[in-house]
């Protein structure tokens, strides 16, 4: 999904999201519960140290133009609500 987000094709192998959830499911022998909040938890609890991080490189020189590293944690959290 991340490299999906920016652009670049999936890599040959690399299972579905769909796939995901089946072999965990398969393998846990476990129901996956309350995915869509877990989601949006998995995005806001990345996205604000990638978010620090950023700032961070900005204020410092190493990142710059309009390059969004918290981006992608945006766009799962607006496609998880929306």
């Amino acid at each position: 999904a991340c490299s999906e987000y920016e652009g670049v094709p999936r890599l040959d192998g690399t299972p579905s999201r769909d796939e995901t959830i089946d072999r965990y499911e398969r393998l846990s022998g476990r129901a996956v519960r309350n995915l869509r909040y877990n989601e949006v938890l998995a995005a806001v609890a990345l996205g604000i140290p990638v978010s620090r991080l950023e700032t961070r490189l900005r204020s410092e020189g190493l990142l710059t133009g309009d390059f969004d590293l918290a981006g992608f944690c945006v766009g799962q959290i607006r496609q998880r609500l929306g």
